[in-house]
């Protein structure tokens, strides 16, 4: 594949998978809010299918990336991903026509948009049919040209990757879907904050980039990546310090701080700064090793 189309899948992609990550992830804390209550027994099974659409997108979207750059192992490479989509998608089906026989007892209801629950039935087939078409085409397919062994620390390092794919659609998708909650008379306060919501993508593209071969230059990656982590630390301490000191911020930006909300602390900027700065410095580190520079 070339790179500039494996480019415009990624792109493709990351804009799907970032809207269907933050709706569903809506939806989780959604559920979870609503423990207390005793709603989460009646809406969390309705979740699943749009969890595991995500989930199916992220793995799509590092399946491809990998691809790209061992394009000779096509054969094993596509093998585990098409187990992973089968495995995802039967969830999904069963728990999106489990959710229209036991919750809303129809495939039509609003809830959380209508048509919901007949798309991720849709889709969910659909994957479960193309992976199990691609596992019987491999039976015929030539063997990979290059050995490739699945050891604990490249699972390890996979499972990393995809929790930081999650982390980038999650917030491209708040920065989208931002029209919808941002408070306009509060933008001043909270601009900071929707920055921050750029340090994943930004992060996030340079890695895309550098993988795809497009930053070869190792000053202009070196530019990038230190950009990238002082942008994340300088952003973080202006949050914290508003955020600590203006309850105003906090309820401007609540709508996309879900586990904020819950916990009624700042749980969730926590988790995104650190893994964005372990991400950083891992890009950082490889790229003084490397040895190609122009």
């Amino acid at each position: 594949m070339k790179r500039s189309t494996t480019l415009c899948i990624l792109i493709v992609l990351g804009v799907i998978g970032s809207l269907v990550t933050i709706l569903a992830s809506s939806m989780f804390i959604s559920d979870i809010g609503n423990f207390g209550s005793g709603l989460m027994k009646t809406t969390m099974l309705a979740t699943f299918p749009a969890l595991t659409v995500g989930l199916s997108l992220d793995a799509l979207f590092l399946y491809v990336l990998r691809l790209y750059k061992r394009p000779k192992t096509f054969k094993k490479l596509t093998k585990w991903y098409a187990i992973l989509w089968i495995c995802s998608s039967a969830v999904g089906l069963i728990t999106s026509v489990l959710s229209a026989i036991l919750i809303y007892r129809s495939l039509v209801r609003d809830y959380p948009f209508p048509g919901y629950l007949i798309i991720c039935i849709i889709l969910h087939a659909l994957a479960i049919a193309g992976s199990v078409f691609l596992l019987l085409k491999l039976k015929n397919a030539p063997e990979d040209e290059e050995e490739f062994k699945i050891k604990p620390s490249y699972a390890f390092s996979s499972f990393g990757w995809f929790l930081f794919i999650a982390l980038c659609f999650n917030r491209i998708g708040a920065l989208l879907g931002a029209p919808v909650y941002i408070q306009w008379r509060t933008l001043g306060l909270t601009f900071p904050f929707y920055l921050f919501l750029l340090v994943p993508i930004l992060v996030g593209a340079v890695k895309v980039l550098i993988d795809l071969g497009y930053l070869s230059n190792k000053k202009t990656r070196l530019a990038l990546i230190i950009a990238g982590i002082a942008a994340n630390v300088i952003l973080f301490v202006v949050i914290v310090i508003l955020g600590t000191q203006n309850t105003l911020f906090i309820s401007a930006v609540s709508p996309v701080m879900g586990l904020e909300r819950l916990a009624s602390k700042p749980v969730e900027i926590i988790i995104h700064f650190p893994a964005l700065l372990a991400v950083s410095i891992i890009m950082l580190v490889q790229t003084l090793k490397a040895k190609n520079a122009e």
